[in-house]
Formats: C-alpha cells, structure tokens, sequence
C-alpha cells in the first residue's frame, strides 16, 4: 500500500500525473489507498502535513507562491525530531 500526493498549481498536469501514477501502481500490482491526494500549492499540502501522512510527495518546482523547493524543505524540517 502505498499513500502519494502531488503538489501542482496547474490542475491539468496534476490529473494527468494521478492518472500516470494510478495506471503504473495498477499494472504493478500496487494498492493505492486512498488514491493519490492532490494539492493545488505547496501551502496547501503543508497545511495538513504530519510526518507519516504520505510515501511519496511529488512536487512541482515552479509553482507560483511557495515553491515545491520550499515546500520539499519546509516537510523535510517537520520530520525532524526536535533537538
């Protein structure tokens, strides 16, 4: 089983990468449970972000406001344990 989201401001990139992701898990025997989340910016998938939400994150780079770089950083620092 395996959990993914995908962060895109441009909604038609983002459905046709779920539906790359859903067809490839399909013929690779892999249960996606629940089916790929997808998040409209970076802000948006941090907004409800916890360690051990999702397996993978797919992130675009040029997203206007907070860009998939930040976001990949911001989601990295959560994941750390607290010093």
């Amino acid at each position: 089983m395996m959990r993914i989201a995908i962060a895109d401001d441009l909604s038609a990139d983002a459905g046709k990468l779920r539906e790359f992701i859903c067809r490839w898990a399909r013929e690779q025997g892999i249960v996606l449970v629940p089916a790929p989340a997808v998040f409209e910016s970076g802000e948006a998938l941090l907004a409800g972000f916890a360690p051990d939400t999702f397996d993978v994150i797919f992130l675009d780079i040029y997203m206007s406001g907070m860009t998939g770089m930040e976001a990949a950083k911001k989601s990295g620092s959560r994941m750390m344990p607290a010093s």
